[in-house]
């Protein structure tokens, strides 16, 4: 859409400002006109080539600004997804109450790639929803162990790993609820929360979204994401 009309601008404008001459009228043409211009919408000149321009932009900002930017096409070219808004009582909440620092980054690890962060954390700790939304999973899977996956009402899903107690898929949680105890299943070497944030089929980066080397605390009221950061996901989960 945007290389379609800006072709069309563009040439708009090189009419706008070529040499061409349009004909002038004879004088009694010129009578005639004069005479028309009184009937005529815009005083008989019609609408220049600024105004087309501008109407243009205009219409195609109204019609295919959620087609470009909306939440269904964000992973192709990205935009600004919205995380939470206390005015309408949408809260965070980090998925630790006490953040102990990373023990494995987000991407490629001994040739594969990570698609979560590895938090520090203690046995039978309490594990945290970080977004209002319900639980779309939980179950057991051999490398992630116990797991949960939240779908948020922010359009996220973000999923706990390697858990002990888990509550039931199809519950409805509030940022901050007690979702899971940490454990130590799955494969694992020791007691640690893995934690993925993931879009539509996509993976992102959680420190894009939580400060997880500090305190955990929310970056913004929402983030900006380009479509070059998107991921796909290559596990499939079971509900």
């Amino acid at each position: 859409y945007i290389k379609r009309y800006w072709r069309l601008i563009h040439t708009l404008i090189l009419c706008k400002y070529s040499q061409f001459t349009p004909p002038q009228p004879s004088p009694e043409g010129r009578e005639e006109y004069k005479s028309l211009r009184k009937v005529l919408p815009f005083g008989g000149r019609g609408l220049d080539l600024g105004g087309v321009s501008f109407i243009i932009i205009l219409l195609f900002f109204i019609f295919f600004n959620n087609k470009i930017f909306g939440q269904n096409n964000i992973q192709n070219v990205g935009g600004i997804l919205p995380l939470y808004d206390e005015k309408i009582g949408k809260l965070w909440s980090p998925p630790l109450m006490y953040m102990r620092g990373v023990t494995s980054a987000y991407g490629w690890r001994e040739g594969y790639f990570h698609q979560g962060v590895d938090l520090a954390i203690l046995p039978g700790e309490p594990v945290l929803a970080v977004f209002d939304g319900i639980i779309k999973a939980s179950a057991f899977e051999k490398g992630y162990g116990n797991y949960i996956i939240i779908s948020h009402d922010n359009g996220l899903e973000t999923l706990y790993g390697h858990l002990e107690a888990r509550i039931k898929a199809g519950v409805k949680v509030k940022a901050g609820q007690m979702i899971a105890l940490g454990g130590n299943t799955g494969y694992s070497t020791g007691a640690h929360l893995h934690f993925e944030v993931h879009f539509r089929n996509y993976h992102l980066n959680p420190n894009w979204f939580f400060e997880v080397y500090k305190k955990g605390n929310i970056r913004g009221k929402s983030i900006i994401l380009r479509g070059e950061q998107f991921r796909p996901i290559t596990k499939k989960f079971d509900n």
